[in-house]
């Protein structure tokens, strides 16, 4: 998209690409899980194993 991307590599002469919008969406997926549903399911865990 607009050229916010970076390419990982190629396969069978597609060029496979991740858009800077994922990586910043898994990062922001990842800190509601570590923060707010893991500890509520998972009680008793230190902070680190959330993460």
């Amino acid at each position: 998209m607009l050229g916010r991307h970076i390419t990982l590599f190629t396969l069978f002469g597609f060029e496979v690409k991740l858009d800077f919008s994922w990586i910043f969406l898994a990062l922001l997926i990842s800190w509601s899980l570590a923060t707010g549903y893991f500890p509520v399911t998972y009680t008793g865990l230190s902070a680190t194993t959330y993460w």
